[in-house]
């Protein structure tokens, strides 16, 4: 949790103690303290998504009137008409087309989506691409017209059903945390608050007998169709007939989670600091946690907790010396279990940098054992009988073999394949290359041309190592040489 949850927690948590003495109504206490919290953060425009519903019907008033008398705040508003309900859409979108003619001084913003055809043409299931649509969107409006955060209807109840949601589908601390009121781009200036908070607002505004009036009813959120749906309507009751205070054992256990997932962050921030692209075992040894960390450095990338579960798995098989090979596809990545660690890489673009090397000269006059030494180089090293000058770093080119033998030579491709090198990880690849003949003469950690050896009797020889990224990082094999 951030700073800013920090603060929105702890004021939710004291506000109604502290307001309770003053005499003050549920709307003036709400106002007030969520002017306070956008002031305090520097928020200074923001986006409400605004299907017409209670819950966003009632963020759109507390931040309207929160920001009364704040010339240079911007609110807008966006609604999305999914065109999955037919009429009920329509009414939807001309209920808050109605609403905004009344408040002109909020941006409104309106778009119209034919979600089925969207998610027949994606593979993706209506609630994931309406999900996808409504995000992507809201994303391109905050960033053309410079909003702040944008804002939703999110609530206390949606919290619970959420941590609820998370734990049946196999959660960490981030999943029972729920969500928090302020996360990155998010706002969420009613997540403190009840279902009944909320409607008990909107009574406020438009009377107890005009309340109903202020919103519409999304007749899906009836049904019992929708997992959510299933746990308001069903389980959740159930709990709290059952278990006194069950409400408030839940958003006790959502703050602890929270705070608990800030330790944890913190902790996998500081292992991860000198991180890249690739997770070394050392790092895996030193953390108490291996599965812990695996999961927060591949939760960028779109990596499951079944492949963290794998990976880690494989290095608790054998922490001293983990098997390489073994690899995991991501939606836009590659991670392969390299002899150093887990090497994660971009399926689209290659490696731009060539290896770091190191370049050392040795004189071998009288040395008898140089070649014993030559022998036990190890996979980012090589020894060559000329200097840097006479090489260069180039990729591989499609159909290019490399000399084996005397009379043999192999496709680099197949090379690479028989090394455990996948077609993702080869635009990664980097080889050494003669200048006089363009002859690749070295791919690090993989294998040596059979031309450019030493004989022996070079009175001066020179050792190569690398450094930086080499091929070995996503081979599986012992290179040959």
């Amino acid at each position: 949790m951030t700073p800013d949850n920090t603060l929105a927690s702890s004021e939710s948590s004291h506000r109604n103690k502290r307001d309770s003495r003053s005499g003050t109504s549920l709307l003036q206490r709400e106002c007030r303290c969520l002017r306070r919290m956008l002031r305090s953060h520097g928020i200074h425009s923001v986006l409400l998504g605004l299907s017409g519903g209670p819950d966003s019907v009632a963020a759109f008033h507390l931040l309207r009137l929160a920001t009364d008398g704040w010339p240079e705040f911007r609110l807008g508003v966006a609604h999305v008409n999914f065109r999955l309900r037919g009429d009920e859409s329509r009414r939807d979108e001309e209920c808050v087309r109605m609403m905004m003619d009344r408040y002109p001084d909020a941006e409104a913003h309106f778009i119209s989506f034919d979600t089925v055809a969207y998610c027949n043409e994606h593979s993706l299931s209506i609630e994931m691409g309406a999900r996808r649509l409504r995000h992507d969107w809201f994303d391109t409006l905050r960033t053309r017209h410079g909003y702040d955060r944008i804002a939703t209807g999110h609530n206390a109840d949606d919290n619970e059903e959420t941590m609820l949601l998370n734990l049946l589908r196999g959660s960490g601390t981030r999943g029972l945390r729920g969500m928090t009121a302020l996360t990155g781009r998010m706002l969420r200036p009613l997540l403190h608050l009840s279902r009944r908070d909320i409607l008990s607002i909107l009574a406020e505004i438009a009377g107890p007998d005009n309340a109903s009036t202020l919103y519409v009813t999304d007749s899906t959120n009836l049904a019992d169709d929708y997992r959510r749906n299933f746990l308001r309507h069903q389980i959740i009751p159930r709990l709290a007939s059952r278990w006194e205070g069950a409400h408030t054992a839940m958003q006790t256990t959502l703050h602890l989670m929270d705070e608990e997932c800030r330790i944890v962050e913190y902790a996998v921030a500081n292992a991860l600091k000198n991180t890249d692209n690739l997770l070394s075992w050392d790092t895996l040894r030193e953390f108490p946690s291996p599965l812990t960390l695996i999961r927060q450095w591949l939760m960028p990338h779109g990596g499951s907790t079944v492949q963290a579960a794998e990976m880690a798995a494989l290095f608790e098989a054998a922490p001293s010396m983990p098997p390489a090979g073994a690899r995991w596809k991501l939606p836009e990545a590659e991670v392969t279990a390299t002899a150093y660690g887990l090497r994660i890489s971009s399926l689209n673009t290659p490696a731009d940098e060539p290896p770091q090397a190191e370049w050392r000269e040795i004189h071998t006059a009288g040395d008898c054992g140089i070649m014993q030494t030559i022998r036990q180089c190890r996979p980012h090293e090589a020894w060559l009988p000329y200097g840097p000058g006479y090489f260069r770093w180039r990729h591989p080119r499609e159909g290019e073999r490399m000399q084996t033998g005397p009379n043999a030579s192999k496709l680099i491709t197949r090379i690479l394949k028989e090394n455990g090198v996948t077609a993702a990880m080869r635009p990664h690849v980097w080889l050494l290359a003669r200048n006089s003949d363009d002859a690749a003469i070295w791919i690090p950690g993989i294998r040596r041309s059979a031309t450019a050896l030493l004989s022996g009797t070079e009175e001066h020889i020179w050792h190569i190592r690398t450094t930086g990224w080499h091929s070995k990082d996503c081979s599986g094999d012992n290179p040959g040489d």
